[in-house]
């Protein structure tokens, strides 16, 4: 039988479907600390600190919808995998770098990402409703795009597009 996600131990106990389709209750009880997916996984007081030290240079955080779909208990599960703290992400990017993907040289301004003749990228949100493990844009996140620059970030890369004519295909992207 399958199990309603909406009745997940742990995570949702008689949360009604209505809230829990709700995107505004799925971002108040997202969970965003080690401490967070430690009580709900089990996971040992040993692993913790590695763990946490990941999460002093790259966020955390998951949906409750997400986290009914990984099998917590289970440290090889790959739902799990996409948002667990690995402390080989630290360790990555000393060999890769930052900006894994070289964007940074085809980013005429803040945000946009102009790397073929006729086709531009907008990030268009570094928060994210569940921070993937693997994001090649980590260096993003939490970067203030949603404060108060917000309109200027946008204009300029309005401006930028209309200025080049050769751009038929604007992809966005930002946010999972």
């Amino acid at each position: 039988m399958k199990k309603n996600n909406y009745q997940f131990p742990g995570i949702a106990r008689d949360v009604s479907p209505r809230m829990w389709q709700d995107w505004r209750w799925q971002m108040r009880n997202h969970i965003r600390s080690v401490r967070g997916l430690a009580d709900l996984s089990g996971l040992s007081a040993g692993d913790m600190p590695a763990m946490e030290r990941v999460t002093e240079k790259y966020r955390l955080g998951a949906t409750p919808y997400y986290l009914s779909l990984a099998d917590l208990g289970d440290a090889r599960d790959p739902i799990r995998r996409q948002f667990f703290p690995d402390p080989m992400e630290l360790d990555d990017r000393a060999s890769i770098g930052d900006d894994p993907l070289a964007e940074e040289r085809d980013m005429p301004v803040t945000g946009l990402i102009h790397r073929y003749r006729d086709r531009c990228l907008l990030i268009t949100t570094t928060c994210c409703t569940t921070y993937c493990r693997h994001c090649n844009r980590k260096r993003y996140w939490g970067t203030g795009i949603e404060g108060e620059g917000r309109k200027a970030y946008f204009e300029a890369m309005i401006d930028y597009v209309t200025a080049h004519k050769e751009v038929r295909e604007v992809i966005i992207s930002g946010g999972d």
